[in-house]
């Protein structure tokens, strides 16, 4: 038997929200389901307003993108907003020592932060699903082939 939740009114503008509104579906299997689902409190119409005056909010202040920016990375990478600085602030790979755009390294299993590394060489270590052995190969093979 499925639960049925409460439908509570906007808190934007206090009216009903319409069936089907306020409802974020599950990412993981696309259907409402009570485990995944997220209900938001507002209805379709107050969430674009309260989105369009964020946006303005954002290009009046542009330091408080970055700061939300900078906030949401540290959140995700489970690092502090300092460490997320000094990887804006570095100017070349820790790998390569290329000039680039620089991204946030980590260790997948423990979520460690590791440095600032370059897009390219972000890409490298995913794709030998960070195994020193298969990048010791590689290293091997390029260096029979010479």
């Amino acid at each position: 038997m499925a639960y049925e939740r409460k439908r509570m009114p906007c808190r934007g503008c206090g009216g009903p929200k319409p069936p089907g509104q306020g409802v974020t579906y599950c990412l993981d299997c696309n259907v409402s389901c009570d485990r995944h689902a997220r209900y938001t409190n507002k209805c379709t119409e107050c969430v674009r307003i309260y989105n369009k005056a964020a946006t303005l909010r954002v290009k009046d202040d542009p330091e408080l993108g970055k700061r939300r920016n900078r906030k949401r990375k540290a959140t995700r990478y489970g690092i502090s907003i300092d460490q997320v600085v000094v990887v804006e602030s570095a100017e070349r790979c820790e790998i390569c020592n290329e000039v680039a755009k620089l991204v946030i390294d980590h260790d997948h299993v423990t979520l460690e932060y590791r440095g600032a590394i370059c897009d390219l060489c972000n890409k490298a270590l995913g794709h030998v699903k960070d195994n020193v052995q298969t990048l010791r190969n590689m290293i091997d093979y390029l260096e029979g082939t010479k």
